[in-house]
């Protein structure tokens, strides 16, 4: 269900960032040791998406969702295409097309879940919301914002919760919004005083985990801060912070990787699930990093940058199970694989590809105690 980090856009963005103290309960340290020694992550395969990419391109997708009642997965593929593939993984389609008319999209850049197994597409292009049904079709377009959000989920009434730069006056600063259904921003939070910067910094993106009764929590993507919000009120009623060896403290931006300088450590997705857990997935280097870049090439500035190759080889990924009650890891997990972020409740997606081929692994998720 989230954006991929982009490398290119991101490391050379500056400017002020927003305050890492926020409005409400002050944080709690998450100890560094695991408290379940005996507990452990279990992944069990149940399927593969396929598709092709375009020469050159990033193959990772932006959103990919679990309809549970359709049986469906949906996926909006790295080419800003929407493809629908049944619960093996298998009949994939498009649904929609490319223009600005009816059943079309401009630049569709998230999808999510909503009410009664119904699909949300904003499209911050033609500035509106598209509403897809269980079988895939599209049912209602409605008018929207023309930000383009880094993140976004769905409340339980209907409600959309955005991470995104909005520049409107009365709302510009803040890193959070909540959206109504016709596209009017009704309150926007996230800092204890409103950040006036023009290109968003890196430290304003968040990951989204979706709603559980009236609060959402949210996670850091540079940093490793969990904070719970009221999208009510706008008030934080809790937050966690991780430090750990394999997790850097401060990072202000995204680095370029290099032969020599490794990519950043990042939060790739958030998960709350039924049982009040929050599971956490991260990126992080690959002890040899730079055998997933590609050649060196010169950019239009003249630079020598290198492009992800295989993005199973730079990165490595961490998934790690934290009981927000009472601040503690329960278990803490290294995969030698790169896991783009969970699916629904209880999947989770990883990423390769082998030349235009793009391959999304779907893993049953289990925590064995």
């Amino acid at each position: 269900m989230r954006a991929f980090t982009v490398f290119a856009t991101l490391g050379f963005l500056v400017g002020p960032t927003v305050s890492s103290v926020a409005e409400g309960q002050q944080e709690r340290r998450i100890p560094d040791d695991a408290t379940c020694t005996t507990c452990r992550i279990e992944l069990r395969h149940i399927t593969t998406l396929t598709s092709q990419k375009a020469p050159d391109a990033d193959g990772r997708p932006f959103a990919i969702v679990r309809q549970s009642r359709a049986g469906r997965y949906v996926v909006l593929a790295g080419d800003l295409i929407l493809y629908a593939y049944d619960s093996a993984g298998r009949n994939a389609r498009t649904i929609g097309r490319r223009g600005r008319g009816l059943n079309e999209f401009q630049l569709p850049v998230r999808l999510f879940s909503s009410l009664l197994d119904t699909l949300l597409v904003i499209d911050p292009a033609a500035s509106r919301l598209t509403v897809l049904g269980p079988d895939g079709t599209i049912v209602q377009t409605l008018p929207f914002l023309s930000a383009r959000p880094f993140d976004a989920v769905s409340l339980p009434d209907g409600r959309v919760l955005l991470n995104a730069v909005v520049r409107d006056r009365d709302h510009v600063g803040y890193p959070l919004h909540v959206v109504t259904r016709d596209g009017r921003i009704e309150r926007s939070f996230g800092a204890d005083r409103p950040d006036y910067v023009y290109n968003a910094p890196p430290l304003w993106r968040r990951r989204l985990t979706e709603a559980r009764h009236t609060a959402v929590w949210t996670a850091r993507e540079l940093e490793y801060v969990l904070e719970q919000w009221a999208p009510a009120t706008g008030e934080r009623l809790s937050a966690l912070r991780r430090i750990s060896e394999w997790f850097p403290a401060v990072q202000d931006s995204f680095t370029v990787p290099t032969p020599t300088v490794p990519p950043p450590t990042y939060v790739a997705d958030i998960l709350e699930t039924s049982d009040s857990l929050l599971w956490i997935a991260a990126a992080v280097p690959d002890p040899r990093w730079f055998s997933g870049l590609g050649p060196p090439e010169r950019d239009e500035a003249g630079r020598v940058t290198y492009r992800p190759s295989d993005y199973r080889k730079l990165y490595d990924s961490m998934i790690e199970i934290i009981a927000p009650e009472t601040g503690v890891v329960l278990v803490s997990q290294r995969l030698d694989d790169y896991v783009w972020g969970f699916v629904g409740d209880q999947h989770l997606a990883t990423f390769r590809e082998t030349g235009q081929s793009v391959f999304i692994d779907i893993h049953l998720m289990s925590l064995i105690r």
